[in-house]
């Protein structure tokens, strides 16, 4: 399969995780070892040791040699400010102007344009997805169509990221794209409108007695999709909450503070620490009463605003933590605009749990340590599948759930496999068809089922223990128990 890029760039936010991304990056010459620097550095070793007034600093002689290379150069200034904000720490960076404006258009989480995430094809860019309430999704534009050019300008051979600035554009303008489609071009015109991004999904499981959320970050609109998924538990009486923030990088201190409301106790959900010791800020949570009885999934890529989530939870019993140690990032930036026009991103302060607890570097330790484990296929981990009738959306049997369970194993988004052929299962039979060479129409067919089995049968598999252990907790209605951590 090929692999899809979305054109949607994923940027973390105030509690981030850059240092992930920079596991991918080409290692670069250290500017401190260079020739050039060993030159500086001897000279100004040299004044700072032989020098017979003493009325000039290190610093000083540094920042001279800086401000008359700017003077002679002033266009590199980016690279100047990148020096100084870039080493500092793995989650301070500076960012030119274009680079600021893309952080703040992901910091809001409200992005501009057309709603699609796309793939690399020989013939343009191939469309994996249309997102929901987006200009693409009020057009017709479809899943797989392959999009040849924009404006009446070819993009075929072009990179992702070039034939992206021909369809990203300013809100209310217009963006005609002519797509193939079953080998029929096709021209559709739409209105480019900003956008909120997926948040994550959430389900009722376990015959309606658990609510299950998914939350991918915390970055802006998180807290409202929490606000929807809580009310619509709570509108079926639900008391059971399943909260999986596995792999959540963390997000925004605001929307954090909001999604605690729901879930933890009125009084502290985090401390803020700055460079003054003294100085100390300090956010609540006004829930007068715990509505739910919540376990929380992480594992070692849920960090910041989930450490932070999760922390919260453990000191003031408000569920229990089931998991992997988390990433251990307790630090909080802040971001701001400066007179260059780009912008900054600075560590301004270090993050204590509610309870006190400093977990830089060393992470969240779950009340229940538990790793999903990775095995060979075998039938044995799954529901009895048969090949007895065709399945399509709208259909509803304990077969359908045995699919949607191979088919997550493989790696397609699902949510929690149960017996109904929701859209969801369409759209991923849907990509298994197409990502196979099958025909695409999202049904079940007989050759569909078959090759499903065929192909996992050559696959490891990883078995979701942690999520079986938090539906075992909360059927057992006695959270108490596990509640391990002391303040």
């Amino acid at each position: 399969m090929k692999k899809v890029i979305s054109l949607i760039l994923t940027l973390f936010l105030t509690f981030n995780v850059s240092v992930f991304a920079d596991d991918t990056k080409t290692e670069e010459k250290d500017p401190a070892k260079t020739y050039e620097s060993y030159i500086v550095d001897q000279s100004v070793a040299t004044v700072k040791n032989r020098y017979v007034f003493d009325d000039v600093t290190e610093l000083d002689m540094y920042r001279n040699a800086l401000r008359q290379v700017l003077y002679k150069n002033p266009e590199l200034l980016d690279e100047a400010l990148k020096g100084i904000f870039n080493n500092l720490d793995p989650n301070s960076e500076y960012y030119t102007k274009e680079e600021y404006d893309l952080f703040m258009q992901n910091l809001l989480n409200e992005l501009c344009g057309i709603g699609v995430i796309v793939s690399e094809h020989d013939d343009g860019l191939l469309v994996s997805k249309v997102l929901k309430n987006t200009p693409a999704s009020r057009s017709n534009l479809k899943r797989y169509d392959v999009i040849i050019a924009v404006d009446d300008i070819s993009i075929s051979g072009m990179s992702i990221d070039q034939a992206k600035t021909y369809i990203v554009g300013e809100k209310g303008t217009d963006v005609k794209l002519t797509v193939m489609r079953n080998g029929e071009k096709i021209d559709i015109t739409m209105q480019r409108d900003t956008f909120v991004t997926e948040m994550g999904y959430y389900q009722v499981i376990e015959n309606g007695t658990i609510g299950y959320i998914n939350l991918y970050g915390f970055e802006g609109h998180a807290s409202e999709f929490v606000d929807e998924a809580v009310a619509h538990f709570e509108s079926l009486g639900i008391k059971n909450v399943i909260m999986d923030i596995r792999d959540n990088p963390g997000g925004d201190l605001n929307e954090y503070i909001n999604i605690c409301s729901h879930f933890i106790p009125e009084g502290p959900v985090i401390k803020l620490v700055g460079k003054n010791p003294t100085d100390v800020s300090i956010f609540y949570s006004r829930l007068e009463k715990i509505k739910f009885n919540l376990v929380v999934l992480v594992n070692g890529g849920s960090a910041s605003a989930s450490e932070a989530f999760s922390g919260a939870v453990q000191d003031t019993k408000a569920g229990v933590v089931i998991g992997e140690t988390t990433f251990g990032k307790g630090t909080k930036q802040m971001v701001s605009r400066i007179i260059s026009g780009g912008g900054i991103r600075l560590t301004d302060a270090q993050y204590l749990t509610a309870g006190g607890r400093n977990i830089h570097k060393v992470g969240i330790t779950p009340d229940i340590e538990i790793k999903n484990p990775v095995v060979k296929y075998n039938r044995k981990y799954f529901d009895e599948i048969n090949h007895d009738q065709v399945r399509r959306l709208g259909d509803k049997d304990p077969v359908i759930k045995a699919y949607k369970q191979r088919l997550l194993a493989l790696g397609f988004e699902v949510g929690i496999p149960n017996d109904e052929f929701d859209e969801k299962l369409f759209d991923a039979v849907y990509d298994f068809q197409y990502a196979t060479g099958l025909h695409p129409y999202g049904v079940l067919d007989f050759t569909t089922q078959m090759e499903i089995e065929k192909i996992i049968g050559f696959q490891d598999i990883s078995l979701d223990k942690q999520l079986e252990k938090a539906i075992e907790i909360l059927n057992e209605q006695n959270l108490e128990k596990y509640m391990t951590n002391e303040e």
